[in-house]
């Protein structure tokens, strides 16, 4: 894991780091990697999924559309 993700494939960012792909010689697709680790997670970790409520989902919604999802934010450092 980097920084919180899972790499499926080294990438031209981080030629130097492995991901799944060189490491096992299988490529594997984002939804199949869920539909992998979701119930070995759900048996291990004691959490029940949540519904997000309307407040949160138009905070989520507001911090993508002004903050996350602009080119400013992502290009900063």
């Amino acid at each position: 894991m980097q920084h919180g993700s899972i790499l499926l494939a080294s990438s031209r960012f981080a030629p130097g780091l492995p991901g799944i792909q060189e490491l096992t010689g299988k490529a594997i697709s984002p939804a199949a990697l869920i539909e992998a680790w979701r119930p070995l997670l759900e048996a291990r970790l004691p959490l029940a999924p949540a519904e997000l409520t309307h407040q949160q989902l138009q905070r989520a919604e507001a911090l993508h559309r002004d903050r996350f999802g602009t080119l400013a934010f992502t290009h900063q450092r």
